[in-house]
């Protein structure tokens, strides 16, 4: 079962989340902010990050910046909870290392298809993944070969 977790403000919108992917098919697991939720996204990464942009003690992007600047979660993908989804935000949540944003108030149809969108592609491509590997160079000897 794929793991989403959830970190947002609203424990309406947290339980609105959680029912809605729980009864298609996910593991979900939320948090109230972001201090809750570092530990266990360390302990057991998830397999998709839901992130309110408008968190208390530090905003939605500024946390994925952070995580995405961790090896191990710069693959991971995240899609953030917002009031507006217009092109600013679509474009803070890119510079973030975001994959997309889901409008709040949330419609649950709208919300499950990204989801499902997001971890299909995921899916698609299992070797993104894997942390990048940067091989050393090997150096050409071919100028003195005649």
């Amino acid at each position: 079962m794929r793991l989403v977790m959830v970190i947002d403000h609203s424990l309406i919108t947290r339980k609105i989340v959680k029912v809605s992917l729980s009864r298609a098919g996910y593991e979900v697991v939320t948090f109230a902010n972001c201090i809750q939720a570092y530990k266990p996204i360390n302990e057991s990464p998830p397999d998709l990050l839901l992130i309110d942009t408008e968190l208390e003690e530090m905003n939605g992007y500024e946390f994925a910046r952070h995580l995405k600047a961790q090896p191990e979660f710069a693959n991971l993908p995240l899609l953030f909870l917002a009031r507006r989804g217009g092109m600013v935000e679509r474009f803070k949540a890119r510079v973030a290392g975001g994959v997309g944003i889901v409008t709040k108030p949330l419609i649950v149809r709208e919300l499950v298809a990204q989801v499902q969108k997001v971890l299909d592609e995921k899916a698609e491509h299992p070797l993104a993944d894997l942390p990048t590997t940067h091989l050393p160079s090997i150096p050409d000897n071919t100028e003195n070969t005649q």
